[in-house]
């Protein structure tokens, strides 16, 4: 009964049961478990209060992640609307020299003595 109690239900944790299968301690989301980084639930509350600082720096790390994915999307709305803008000018002016053309061609046509 040495050991530290942990919750069952937790992530990355190995059952005691024998009918489950194992666990790997580790995760490829999260890194270390949880049994390793030394949290459980037998943890002083100022030991608890200690590992809050690293949970808000975390919390902080991926804030500015998140912020830069935003403002990376913003930046990409931007462009793109200013891409569609330049294509929206180009078809324009393209526009505007067909219909002047066939309007030229259309009054040589019914009148060619203008």
């Amino acid at each position: 009964m040495s050991q530290p109690t942990q919750d069952p239900t937790a992530p990355d944790v190995r059952a005691s049961t024998s009918y489950s299968s194992p666990r790997p301690t580790t995760s490829s989301t999260s890194g270390a478990a949880a049994s390793d980084r030394g949290v459980t639930d037998d943890q002083s509350p100022a030991e608890a209060f200690k590992d809050l600082s690293t949970r808000f720096g975390e919390i902080g790390e991926y804030l500015s992640y998140w912020l830069a994915a935003k403002s990376d999307g913003v930046k990409l709305t931007i462009r793109n609307v200013g891409v569609m803008a330049a294509v929206g000018i180009v078809g324009a002016v393209a526009g505007g020299a067909f219909v002047a053309s066939k309007n030229l061609k259309y009054k040589k046509w019914v009148c060619p003595k203008l």
